[in-house]
């Protein structure tokens, strides 16, 4: 499966899942773990001039597409 938007170029991005709890001072030494965001990338057809192309599309492009055509 692709991990890139044709149309946008949005892709994975980094960051970091960190446990909460309510005190302050759990917040010091709560486990930190590096994670990845992945976009929601799907496969779809679509028809531009009277041709249909095939794309690996983001669901926000192709929810814009949806609206706009």
């Amino acid at each position: 499966m692709a991990t890139t938007c044709d149309v946008c170029n949005k892709g994975t991005s980094h960051g970091r899942t960190i446990s909460s709890n309510v005190s302050a001072a759990w917040a010091k030494r709560a486990p930190k773990k590096n994670r990845t965001f992945k976009a929601n990338v799907r496969r779809a057809t679509i028809t531009l001039a009277g041709q249909a192309i095939r794309l690996d599309i983001c669901t926000r492009c192709l929810r814009t597409l949806a609206k706009t055509s």
